[in-house]
């Protein structure tokens, strides 16, 4: 409930209806014929309705009730939920999205998370996740962990990384830690980054953000 209420909060404070995951969802549908998409974690829903002008099946999860309620989406094709416990059947979408959700979720509810979105899974699951702090000193990332954590997450729950599709979207480099921040969307919150930078045991390994996640059944 606490969760819920904090992040009615957040979207209260919002004055667009845009999302970070309108900037990602296209690669998402260019990377396979799909019918059904899933945005899980979909905000006022601007993701949603770009895909349902498109012609696909599109639907959303997202747990802040003012973002549903406020949406972009008003015929019921966002809905208020958890994503440890959504209300669809086995297999239910081609093309499961997420963008920029799961580290605002907790660490010990995350197998829980991934299971549910592997479950409703039929073909392909296209995520980016944020491997920094947020601002506010991290008041909202609170699950910070390397790229391999979270795929060995996925791979536990029995899918596999398409490394092909990440390869083709994730941007590299010879960066540091340092470089990598600066050159992504936290740059303007840099010096927020200096703790983060000293003690966070875990390398970028010169991937700049956004970072790609793209698992098949």
């Amino acid at each position: 409930m606490w969760e819920r209420l904090r992040y009615d909060r957040y979207w209260r404070s919002r004055a667009s209806d845009w999302s970070y995951g309108i900037n990602i969802i296209d690669q998402a549908i260019s990377s396979g014929l799909y019918r059904t998409v899933l945005d899980a974690g979909c905000g006022r829903g601007d993701v949603v309705a770009h895909l349902l002008r498109q012609g696909y099946q599109a639907c959303g999860v997202e747990l802040s009730a003012h973002a549903v309620s406020h949406g972009v989406v008003k015929t019921g094709e966002v809905m208020q939920g958890s994503l440890d416990k959504l209300p669809f059947p086995d297999r239910s979408f081609d093309l499961v999205f997420s963008s920029e959700v799961l580290e605002h979720i907790a660490a010990d509810r995350i197998p829980v998370v991934v299971r549910e979105l592997v479950r409703i899974c039929r073909t392909r699951l296209f995520l980016t996740i944020s491997l920094r702090p947020s601002s506010q000193n991290n008041a909202f990332h609170v699950t910070l962990h390397p790229r391999h954590w979270w795929e060995d997450q996925f791979l536990q729950a029995g899918v596999h990384t398409n490394r092909t599709l990440v390869d083709r979207w994730q941007q590299r480099g010879p960066f540091t830690n340092r470089e990598v921040l600066e050159r992504g969307p936290a740059s303007a919150i840099i010096d927020e980054m200096e703790t983060f930078i000293a003690q966070k045991p875990y390398s970028f390994c010169g991937e700049l953000e956004p970072w790609y996640f793209v698992f098949d059944r």
